[in-house]
Order: structure tokens, then sequence, then C-alpha cells
């Protein structure tokens, strides 16, 4: 429910503060004075885009409190960690004089995107332009879904229709990859079977490189090893002889000279460690062969590792190893590929399948929903003072099921008997659309949320019996607890709110500015009376107006 709007600095509105009503109001004025100015401030709250043109002077700010005790919005504030006491909820939006935009809801900054979300909840504005969407097939299908609640199986279906995209999505990404990696395939292949033949083995370089050293090198390591073998004889006496004979002179003093000990073991060791250099030079000596075949083999080889990597454009053979890997692995992926094909093909297929299953379920709720639709609007459209009115709601298949199902809804209309009922678009004069959409409002309230809606004029084009019959009608939607708030310039209507509210225009100083206020029983009186006779007040027409609010107050 909406409890009360402050303006200022909006258009003609310089200061508006007003206070609402629940149940059945209705707000009247004359032409211009500023009744849509109030409802595009208030839109200003559900989110829409501030015009710079309907901007006053200084910062325009709008609010609003409403009573959202009744309404589901407890995941929305949840969700976006805003503040709420279960009931109250205050909106606020302001614009400065260089066109920039701010938002509160509860004194918490929004965005214009969280507006929008919340709007649902907080007022549904009906102006004349909006029954442009009885046109509109994506307000027929929700309209179609709101009558036959099945909001349960429209979350299934939503769902179910992501899997089934996602699945469709994975199998036709794969599809790609593997049509691609087909077309190279040959090349993969050939690619591996080189390596592969290659037979790489970790390490197997830096150990030929060593080798292949050692060989072109032999002699001069022969020689050193030769030379370092005869340096250790010198004068027909090695120099291991040597070291034994100082040993064994030591230790015969070592008992006089205990110092002599401790040197003579030293010289021992190091005696020890020559014998076995002196035995290492020799097996070098004699293992050490320079085999030119051999070397040759490891040139080759070395060679065959280059010109890999080379090719390959890679630095080493542990990265040339890394690509044999990767290689394999694609034509093994790629080997493979028809099986994961088929898997994710099965998953479609299955998801498809649910899909279709959910679906079907959800056509046949729409369909008993169409025709339950279609009896309500006919009753009410009769009472609208249309009793020839036919309006069907036809449902036809989708080639592939789409966001929403796998249907598509369209509402025809005909005002006379025996004309076919056609597209709302092609039929329905302005009079007539604004019927066809008050009943259909009506029989929406009885489904939905207890939204309050705000009528702009819905009843343009009609008058006399017509007129009372869509007063009752709002009321009637008033009495379910739902706020009802309508902007009219017929004296029926206008009388049948509990609250009437007067919209006009002062000038001061050169300056027009729009007000708005609520009517006392006298001033309603006269305001009825004003629009029953127009400017000319006649007691008649007062006597009329009195009676009139009389009949619709009973």
């Amino acid at each position: 429910m909406l409890l009360s709007l402050s303006i200022r600095n909006y258009a003609l509105i310089r200061k508006l503060d007003i206070a609402f009503e629940p149940g059945f109001s209705v707000v009247t004025g004359e032409t211009g004075a500023g009744k849509s100015i109030m409802l595009g401030a208030l839109g200003l709250l559900l989110g829409e885009r501030a015009d710079g043109k309907t901007q006053g002077e200084g910062r325009t700010v709008v609010e609003g409190v409403f009573d959202l005790a009744e309404q589901p919005v407890a995941d929305f504030f949840n969700d976006n960690e805003l503040d709420f006491d279960g009931s109250e909820c205050i909106v606020r939006r302001e614009i400065s004089p260089t066109g920039k935009s701010r938002a509160f809801i509860n004194d918490t900054p929004a965005t214009l995107a969280q507006l929008r979300d919340l709007a649902p909840y907080l007022v549904d504005i009906h102006s004349q332009h909006r029954n442009l969407l009885l046109a509109d097939r994506d307000f027929q299908l929700s309209a179609l879904d709101t009558v036959a609640q099945n909001s349960e199986t429209l979350a299934a279906y939503a769902s179910g229709y992501q899997a089934w995209r996602e699945a469709l999505r994975q199998y036709n990404s794969l599809k790609e990859q593997v049509e691609r990696a087909r077309a190279n395939y040959d090349y993969l292949q050939y690619q591996l079977n080189e390596l592969e033949a290659a037979q790489l083995t970790e390490g197997e370089q830096d150990d030929l490189e060593q080798k292949a050293r050692l060989l072109e090198h032999s002699e001069a390591v022969r020689n050193a090893l030769s030379e370092a073998g005869e340096l250790l004889s010198a004068f027909g006496e090695s120099l291991s002889g040597r070291l034994h004979s100082a040993h064994s002179r030591l230790d015969s003093v070592a008992d006089i000279l205990p110092s002599a000990a401790a040197l003579s073991e030293r010289l021992e060791s190091c005696s020890i460690e020559l014998d076995d250099i002196a035995q290492e030079l020799s097996r070098s000596l004699d293992n050490l062969a320079f085999d030119p075949a051999e070397l040759d083999r490891i040139n080759s080889r070395l060679d065959t590792l280059y010109s890999l990597q080379k090719k390959h454009r890679v630095q080493s053979l542990d990265e040339l190893i890394d690509l044999r890997d990767s290689l394999s692995n694609q034509v093994d992926k790629l080997l493979g590929s028809d099986d994961r094909l088929h898997d994710l093909q099965l998953a479609v297929q299955d998801a498809f399948r649910h899909l279709l299953s959910i679906s079907q379920k959800l056509t046949e709720q729409r369909t008993a929903a169409a025709r339950l639709l279609e009896q309500q609007m006919v009753e009410r459209l009769q009472q609208l003072g249309m009793p020839s009115a036919r309006f069907v709601v036809s449902i036809e298949k989708l080639a592939e099921p789409a966001a929403r199902g796998a249907d598509k809804a369209e509402f025809l209309f005909s005002a006379n008997a025996g004309t076919v009922p056609q597209s709302l678009a092609q039929t329905a004069s302005g009079g007539e659309m604004a019927r066809v959409m008050l009943a259909l409002k009506s029989i929406l309230s009885i489904h939905t949320a207890l939204t309050p809606i705000f009528f702009d004029e819905i009843d343009t084009g009609v008058s006399g019996r017509i007129a009372q019959t869509m007063a009752d009608l709002m009321k009637q939607m008033s009495n379910d607890r739902r706020q009802i708030i309508s902007i009219t310039h017929l004296p029926q209507i206008a009388a049948a709110g509990a609250a009437h509210y007067f919209v006009y225009k002062t000038e001061e100083d050169g300056a027009t500015e729009t007000h708005i206020r609520r009517l006392t029983d006298e001033e309603r009186i006269q305001e009825l009376a004003h629009l029953l006779s127009g400017k000319t007040l006649t007691e008649a027409a007062v006597r009329n107006a009195q009676e009139l609010l009389n009949l619709q107050q009973l």
C-alpha cells in the first residue's frame, strides 16, 4: 500500500505532500492541472529514468512511503542486504540540477536496477499507453500464467530449459573442437609418429654430449693420464715406495719420539691414497680407447635431437618430450571424441525429453487457464457494455521450446456479433481497449499479490452506465484489501471512491504550480457537480452530485 508521497521541485510541483488511504480512491482535476505529473514523479521511485525536461528548479526529491507487510519481499531485502522491518519501506529518489541521480531504499543507497526489481511490489501504474501492452505477446503469456497460478511449473521449466541449453552448448562446443581437430589429425599423427620413433629419453642428450666431448678429446685425455702416472714415479722409484720408506723410518723411532707415530700414520694414509690413485690412472688408461664409429653414432643421434628441437621450435630435450606427450594426449582425445560426443548427445536428448515433459504440463495448465480467462473476460466485458463481446485465448505450439515454454499465446477479440475474433491490436478501439484492460486487470488482481494499482484515465472513451460499471469493478477490486487509485474525469467513478483528491494549479508572481489535496465532503459535492455540469454550477447539478455520491457510497 502507498501510504504517502512527497515531491519537491518536479515539473510544476514545487512542494507536494499527500497521504493516501486504503481501498478505492479517486483523483480529479482539470486537464493540464498536473495529475499525470504526479504519476511521472511516482515513476521515478519505480526506477524509471529521469527526464530533464520535467525537472524543476533546484534539486528534485521524490519520496514514497509504502506498507509492504503483505508483500513477499523478504528475499529481495535479504539478497540486496537492505534493512527492512517487515512492514514500512521508504523509497527516495534525488536528482541534482546537473542531472545526477541518486536512489535510496530505507535510507540505504540503491541502484535503479534495485528500484526496478522492487517496483512490482510497490505500485502498478496503469496509464493509457499501457493499453498497448494488450497487443504484446509476452504480456499476454504472462497474464495467462498469472491466471494459471503455475509458478512452480514455470520454475521447473526454467531449470529444465537451462539444463537443456547447457547440455546443447557443451555438445556443440565439443563438436566444433572435434571438427577442427580432425582437420589437423593427419598432421598431428605425423608429428607424433616422428617423435615416438625418435624414442626420446630424459637425460639422454646430456649423457651423449658428455660422451662426445670425451671421444673427441680422447688423445689429450690419454696423454694427461699417462703423464700423471709417470709423475708419480721418479728416479726409478715410485713416489709410493718412498712414502713407504719414510713411514718405516718414523715407525722405528715411534717408541722414542711419540710424535713420530702420528707422522708415520699420516704418511701411511698418503701412501694408501697414492696407490689407489695410481691404480685408477692405470685402469682409466686401459679403458680409454678412441672409437670413430662410436663417435659417429653419438653425433648422429645428437644431430637427430637437435634437428627435432629446431623443427618444433623448442630449446631442450625436456620440452621435446613434453610436446610428444601433448600430441599423444590430443590424438588420444580425438580418437575418443566419438564416445564423448555420443555421451553428450545422449545427455542433450535426456534433457530435452525432461523439458518436453514439463512443457506438456505447462501447456495443459495454460490451456485450462485460457478457458477460465475467456469465460471471466466475457462476463466482465458484458458488464462493461459489450453484450456481444467475444474473447478467445489462442495457444499454439512453438517449433522449438523457448525460455518461457513451448507455447505462444494470443488474445483475440470481437466486440460485435457475427464478427470473427481477431488480434486485439487490429480490432479494438481506444474505448474498447480500455475496458478490455480493466476487465483483465480485475481478473489478474485476484491471482496476484496485493500491489496497489494506479489507473490513469482508464475510463477514456466511456460514459454513462459503462462508467458506473467500471466504478463498481474498481470498487470490487479494492474490496479484496487492495489499494486502487483512479485518475478520472467521470463523475460516476469519482463518486465511487472512499477518498477523493483534487489536483489544481495556481499562478503567483508569474509562476505556475501544481497542488493536490483531499476534498472534504462538501468540497467533493462541488467537484462532482462541476464534473456533471461543467464550469457553470447549477443547483440541479449539486443535487445530482449529492444523489450520485449517496448512491455510490451505499
